[in-house]
């Protein structure tokens, strides 16, 4: 193809040839009888690979909006931008770090979120992470449960919770049905650790 003067001071050339790696444009006036002035060289770089971009938190479920989305980008990309998407909707971004590394802080919306992570290479390749589902679940039981007696109570009352028994079965109530994956659970230690107990129907 030849050159085409566009204007006083532009040209363009259309380039029959497809360029699958790098390669260098070179630039030259020539006369009618072969003389030439000056060569302008221009490097081009060719990367049709697409960022590798992943997200390391698990599929979880949770009671707390504001979480940590983590993971990596390759190192051939550090220094890119990603974008974070909750339900299709961009909602954070982070600048990968030298190791690969990046992470947003994202608030929930109640139930289900679902997140991608996306970057953008120099060259304009699109990279998508894996999905990762954090589901937020902020609603408190509606069943209620009282504690109801020591399996024994020694001593001059049965139900006043004064015993000279070291090892115990506590037992007790709740109001209304447990719902899906609700459990009663009983602490020894001011709610340090917690331990889930034996539920039968509902009071």
């Amino acid at each position: 193809s030849d050159v085409v003067q566009t204007s006083a001071t532009t040209w363009s050339l259309t380039d029959p040839v497809a360029h699958n790696a790098n390669f260098s444009y070179q630039v030259r006036v020539v006369d009618a009888a072969s003389n030439t002035i000056g060569s302008a060289t221009r490097a081009v770089t060719i990367d049709t690979d697409a960022p590798v971009v992943t997200i390391d938190t698990a599929n979880a479920l949770t009671n707390q909006a504001s979480q940590r989305i983590s993971g990596t980008v390759d190192l051939a990309d550090a220094g890119t931008s990603v974008i974070v998407f909750d339900n299709a909707q961009a909602v954070a971004g982070a600048v990968v770090q030298a190791d690969g590394s990046w992470s947003v802080i994202v608030s929930l919306s109640e139930g289900g979120n679902s997140f991608v992570a996306q970057d953008m290479d120099a060259a304009g390749n699109l990279g998508s992470s894996n999905t990762v589902v954090l589901t937020l679940d902020s609603t408190p039981p509606t069943v209620v449960a009282s504690v109801g007696a020591l399996s024994a109570d020694s001593g001059t009352s049965a139900i006043d919770f004064n015993t000279n028994v070291t090892s115990q079965t506590i037992s007790g109530t709740y109001t209304g049905a447990l719902g899906a994956g609700e459990v009663i659970q009983v602490s020894v230690n001011n709610g340090f650790t917690w331990v889930t107990a034996a539920a039968s129907g509902g009071a």
